[in-house]
């Protein structure tokens, strides 16, 4: 490796890593708030919800493999 391709190695390393930390905060975050009850929860913390409940809804979508669903469901 070249050292260039080495700092870009390093570097895309270290992107995944605080991507990673990022992910686990935040998916902490929405736990704790998971957590409460709907009369605890702030502005902030019902608005963050409805993101990420947006967000896991988009990524399944994104993630549908139409073909294959379309196949199992015909073969039912």
């Amino acid at each position: 490796m070249t050292e260039e391709n080495l700092r870009k190695s390093n570097q895309l390393e270290a992107e995944a890593r605080a991507s990673e930390k990022s992910e686990k905060a935040s998916k902490k975050a929405s736990k704790k708030a998971a957590n409460k009850p709907a009369w605890a929860m702030t502005e902030k913390d019902v608005e963050e919800e409805k993101e990420k409940e947006i967000d896991d809804l988009l990524e399944f979508a994104y993630e549908l493999d139409y073909e294959k669903y379309m196949d199992d469901f015909e073969v039912r």
